[in-house]
């Protein structure tokens, strides 16, 4: 429910910045020109000030871009960066060659009060779950083998519970009972951490656990490499989706401007013809352009990262933020892009007055 009034609010929000791009550049450009009489400033605040609509369209693929530019950067690389270092916290606390495996109950033999035994370890901490009923148990005397201590209830016991269930080697949501046997229950699911004895080879003890009928038998520090993987596949696939919607953006913004040029081709023909020169009508087609995208930019790209940060803290990654770096160099990029745009819309100025020039 929380990230469904998440979706909704972010939806209102970038609508609402979107239909005021208009009034925030407009007021930009007003603001500037009473505080500067200079050429370029007078024509570029003109523009945007007659024609605030379509100084406006330009911005909108800049700011879809850094609105859910924030919002990859907070999705996608960061939640990964929580499941790795989870693993790495479990690779830390139980071992990096305990060997984790998982299988159904009925996949082969465990003992009547739900041990399981495998040859080569030192010991096998057993835990099972089930969705019919719900629920979670876990072996207390292996427990309180793994934690070191005489009973399943101490600190070292419940830190290691947490870590099996942020793994998910047990139900996030669901405490497990911790008791001797396990409950009855319809198709649980087995899952064990077996830890290598002193001196066995991890490949000899995975052997054996696939033999019992387990998959999935990686150690924790496979398991930990496996996250880390994951994390820099998301990095990359989030870089590669940032830089597809620049280009999009940035050719949007190029089509927007260059077309809003060859409509006020009259007006500034005429401003050549009295005597601004194509220097001072370069200067105020780039201000132009800033006043366009930058208010509307900087408005999305704080809103993307408020969003962001709220869907972080709705996972309860309190501890994670999105990455001021990468955010701001978004926020660069974008910022950067009408200087591009404006550079490749002056050079058709150039061409618009040599042909009205031209005898």
């Amino acid at each position: 429910v929380a990230v469904l009034v998440l979706a909704a609010a972010l939806l209102v929000s970038l609508v609402g910045v979107l239909l005021n791009a208009r009034v925030l550049s407009q007021s930009g450009a007003r603001a500037l020109g009473r505080r500067s009489r200079h050429v370029p400033v007078v024509v570029a605040g003109g523009q945007v000030d007659r024609h605030p609509r379509a100084s406006s369209v330009v911005a909108t693929g800049m700011a879809l871009l850094v609105f859910f530019g924030g919002i990859l950067l907070a999705f996608f690389p960061l939640l990964s960066d929580v499941d790795a270092q989870q693993a790495e916290d479990f690779a830390t606390l139980l071992g990096p060659t305990a060997l984790v495996a998982t299988r159904s109950v009925d996949a082969g033999p465990a003992g009547p009060s739900g041990e399981v035994t495998v040859d080569g370890t030192s010991r096998v901490l057993v835990m099972q779950s089930s969705d019919e009923p719900r629920s979670a148990w876990i072996s207390c005397p292996e427990l309180a083998r793994a934690a070191g201590t005489a009973g399943c209830t101490s600190p070292q016991a419940d830190r290691i519970v947490t870590q099996l269930r942020v793994n998910q080697l047990l139900p996030f949501d669901l405490e497990p009972s911790r008791t001797s046997s396990p409950p009855p229950a319809a198709a649980p699911q087995l899952t064990v951490v077996a830890q290598p004895a002193d001196g066995v080879d991890v490949e000899l003890v995975r052997t054996h656990l696939l033999a019992a009928g387990f998959s999935d038998v990686l150690t924790t520090d496979e398991r930990r490499a496996e996250r880390q993987l994951d994390t820099e596949t998301f990095r990359r696939a989030t870089l590669v989706a940032l830089g597809c919607a620049g280009l999009v953006a940035l050719a949007s913004l190029l089509t927007g401007l260059t077309d809003h040029v060859t409509r006020q081709r009259h007006s500034l023909q005429m401003l050549f013809v009295l005597g601004t020169s194509r220097r001072q009508l370069g200067r105020a087609l780039l201000l132009q352009t800033a006043l366009s995208v930058a208010p509307i930019v900087i408005v999305a790209w704080a809103v993307g990262m408020v969003a962001a940060t709220v869907f972080l803290r709705l996972n309860d990654t309190s501890e994670i933020a999105p990455s001021v770096p990468a955010s701001l160099a978004v926020l660069a990029g974008a910022l950067l892009a009408p200087a591009l745009a404006a550079a490749f819309a002056a050079h058709h100025l150039r061409a618009l007055l040599d042909d009205r020039t031209t005898p």
